[in-house]
């Protein structure tokens, strides 16, 4: 606003110059709004999702990384992505393009050194000119699925064990049609 004044200075009116900023605000609420919902879907994803910088620092790791793995914001600030996947060469310059695009199996170390099964996936961040400046992943804790895989092969073969090592007894299965399924070493004897 600016005061319009006449020849000997005496205010005679103002004038004032606006800008409808409306649109503009509503875009900044939709931006707000999504942000919030991605952050909402973030932070509460079971999967581990992080991002790290160039160096392989951390600058971004949901709740369930932490929770998951144990690291608290202080000691993750010590602690690279070649600490936490496990099969790193220290030394390898080329760690993004390593995991760049590749979907896997990998073994995550926790804060405390205890190994853990993941199955996921990263992609580099590159810059505009197309060099790599950082890597985001997600990736699904599979060790419990692991241990009952390890459990359930390990009580197969004990049945298996005992199934073949009956020394008098003939035993068999049968189909759903009356057929022979699987039978021990006597009964094929």
């Amino acid at each position: 606003v600016a005061m319009m004044k006449d020849a000997s200075g005496k205010d005679i009116g103002a004038m004032a110059v606006g800008r409808d900023i409306t649109n503009l605000k509503i875009i900044k609420e939709e931006l707000k709004n999504n942000e919030e919902k991605h952050r909402d879907i973030l932070d509460n994803a079971t999967d581990i999702i992080f991002v790290v910088d160039s160096k392989g620092h951390f600058t971004y790791t949901n709740p369930s990384f932490h929770k998951k793995l144990k690291y608290t914001q202080k000691n993750l600030a010590n602690t690279t992505i070649k600490d936490v996947i496990e099969g790193f060469n220290k030394k390898t310059k080329n760690w993004i393009s390593e995991l760049d695009g590749i979907q896997n199996e990998c073994v995550f170390v926790d804060s405390k050194g205890k190994e853990l099964s993941f199955i996921g996936g990263s992609t580099a961040q590159h810059n505009e000119k197309g060099n790599p400046v950082g890597m985001r992943g997600i990736y699904l804790d599979t060790t419990e699925l692991k241990q009952h895989e390890r459990d359930a092969k390990t009580q197969s073969a004990k049945l298996e064990s005992i199934f073949n090592s009956t020394q008098n007894l003939i035993m068999f299965t049968l189909s759903d049609d009356d057929k022979i399924a699987s039978f021990n070493d006597n009964f094929k004897r």
